[in-house]
């Protein structure tokens, strides 16, 4: 539950001691509307959380703690009190972070909203990778697959709670789901999981004892020694806020990575930033900025605030990111190679004369591109399981030899099948 909400939780039990209960929507917008005369002191604490002020917001809640006799009301303030310190400490370490755009869109459109390019892998609806699931509602609305299509994560039940599981390709279908070791069920609906293209590390939106708000993002890191992820931790600000924090992801082409949040958003959209990933972290020194600037980076407040004196990295971003996109472009041309026999070499689609062959070449070619990236995953998972035979490193090996496999098979059969029509001719 929000900051914000827990907070309208405890205007209505407050307002509402020796009067009847009325039915409101549990939104921030109608929370405003729905406070009223008799509770200015609980409309001042929101507003501080809204803008930061966390020293006031908690002098506040003591206050109001110190005040209220009902002790239903008392443990809603004082799980509020407890994420307004724990604001007020995050903000302190606030990372600097430079945000290059941002787009607003509907929440339910938010995964087609994401332009990332093939290398990231894949953030898709849980139904559509796993369609004959039961209609438990403890699945996650969204699950990542890897680029090659070798490994899903994703939220399910699990003693009638809610945690993030992983599976692996064995044919046309998956393997079991195992829940991810190291990753307990105190985090509450876990959902958004995002692995970076280490192969480790492994971010993910949920609500736990570490949230300052509702949704917040965590991380967590894959440690081989003891075969289980590290203890997830909170990524701070200013990527998380006392609103809801759904996505963060990272485009490994581009450098560019995409956060989604609902803060300062109307009800059912979300705000989606780009910004440029660090390559390692470093923090506002609050000694050099007033406590009012930092409000305002921690708040996201202005992206153009975020890239005064940084434009040469900016440009840099940009220009790897037109460099890339040549070098795909480029390495896609030089690689094309496709023997028809001893005398003839195509080197294009335009170079094959017959037109069903011509049709198939792009299947067969991004089948030929496929093989030669899952023989790469094949040589390093190899190297992996000669390190440390665990169980997982001999499952993931076993799964990428038998998608190679099927994969050499089908390249096979393709350059056969367009072989044969041009030599038909």
């Amino acid at each position: 539950m929000s900051l914000t909400r827990i907070l309208f939780l405890c205007c209505l039990l407050h307002a509402a001691l020796g009067m009847q209960a009325q039915q409101r929507k549990n939104t921030t917008r109608q929370a405003r509307t729905a406070v009223h005369a008799g509770s200015k002191t609980t409309t001042d604490v929101q507003h501080l959380i809204e803008v930061y002020d966390w020293a006031k917001a908690s002098s506040a809640l003591q206050a109001l703690l110190n005040n209220t006799k009902d002790a239903s009301a008392k443990d809603s303030l004082q799980n509020l009190l407890e994420r307004v310190r724990r604001a007020d400490h995050m903000m302190a370490s606030t990372q600097q972070i430079v945000f290059v755009d941002s787009v607003v869109v509907e929440k339910s459109q938010l995964l087609s909203a994401l332009k990332m390019s093939e290398e990231a892998g894949k953030l898709l609806p849980t139904a559509q990778v796993f369609p004959n699931r039961n209609n438990n509602m403890l699945w996650s609305d969204v699950t990542f697959v890897n680029p090659l299509a070798t490994t899903a994560i994703f939220a399910a039940p699990s003693d009638h709670t809610q945690r993030l599981h992983s599976v692996f390709r064995a044919g046309n279908g998956w393997t079991p789901a195992t829940p991810l070791a190291g990753i307990d069920s105190l985090f509450n609906a876990p959902d958004y999981p995002f692995l970076l293209s280490d192969g480790t590390t492994l971010y993910f939106s949920a609500k736990g004892q570490e949230s300052i708000g509702g949704y917040d993002i965590f991380v967590t890191r894959y440690n081989p020694e003891s075969r289980q992820y590290v203890k997830p931790s909170n990524i701070g600000m200013p990527f998380n806020s006392p609103a809801n924090e759904y996505l963060y992801a990272v485009d490994p082409t581009s450098g560019i990575g995409y956060l989604a949040t609902d803060r300062r958003q109307a009800e059912g959209k979300v705000c989606i930033y780009s910004f440029i990933v660090p390559t390692e972290r470093k923090d506002y020194d609050k000694e050099s900025i007033s406590l009012s600037e930092l409000s305002q980076y921690a708040q996201i407040a202005s992206i153009a605030r975020s890239q005064v004196g940084q434009s040469a990295t900016i440009k840099s971003v940009q220009l790897r990111k037109q460099q890339q996109k040549s070098r795909k472009q480029t390495n896609s041309i030089s690689t094309f190679r496709f023997v028809i026999n001893d005398d003839r070499v195509c080197r294009s689609e335009q170079d094959f004369q017959n037109k069903e062959a011509r049709a198939l070449v792009p299947e067969w070619f991004k089948a030929y591109q496929q093989k030669i990236e899952l023989q790469q995953q094949c040589d390093a998972a190899e190297l992996a399981y000669a390190r440390q035979r665990s169980d997982r490193n001999r499952q993931m090996l076993a799964t990428l030899q038998k998608q190679l496999i099927a994969l050499s098979a089908r390249e096979k059969a393709l350059s056969q099948q367009i072989r044969q029509l041009e030599t038909a001719q």
